[in-house]
């Protein structure tokens, strides 16, 4: 016990300057967190709820009503217009034999990169910054790696993409300028 009050009275220490009710409240959350350490029924203890302890650290904005309508406003307008404009350019490349050609199959494979992420990562990231922290929609470690695990996947092969967009044209454009400069030599 007494080395929870030389740390508690170093932090107070380093928390000079700070206004009063912002040093209780700290104190407070200090007091809590310390006691989770040392409690062995962390789970059963209602101070080691994580939506307890976030309480004391800040306010979540993103629970404000207005803030929630605009934030799924958005990211739904977002997905649906990923989704059809990505959709469309596979379509297109699909249905027109002549478009049959190695830009456009990398063209698609980036939209069908940009497609997954706008059907699989963003649902889950809306589900992710709306979701009230009493829901415990991503308690589970396995879903929370599964969205940055997906992300990663699509980002890379999006970047992959249009690195080999590059190279493909740089390469096209060399060949043609040695066959160009071929010619007026011979």
């Amino acid at each position: 016990m007494t080395d929870t009050v030389l740390f508690l009275s170093a932090l107070v220490k380093s928390r000079e300057g700070m206004a009063a009710e912002n040093v209780q409240t700290w104190l407070n959350f200090s007091v809590l967190y310390l006691n989770e350490l040392n409690s062995t029924s962390a789970s059963d203890n209602y101070q080691s709820d994580m939506c307890f302890r976030r309480h004391l650290q800040y306010t979540n904005y993103t629970q404000i009503t207005f803030v929630l309508i605009l934030v799924i406003t958005q990211y739904i307008t977002v997905i649906l217009l990923a989704v059809f404009g990505n959709a469309l350019v596979i379509w297109t490349v699909w249905r027109n034999s002549h478009m049959h050609t190695v830009t456009n199959y990398y063209i698609v494979y980036l939209a069908i990169s940009d497609l997954l992420v706008s059907t699989l990562v963003n649902p889950l990231k809306l589900l992710e910054y709306t979701a009230d922290c009493t829901w415990r929609v991503f308690k589970a470690d396995e879903l929370c790696g599964f969205i940055s695990y997906l992300l990663s996947i699509f980002v890379f092969a999006s970047v992959l993409t249009l690195v080999a967009i590059s190279l493909e044209r740089k390469i096209k454009k060399a060949i043609s300028f040695v066959k160009s400069t071929n010619n007026l030599f011979l």
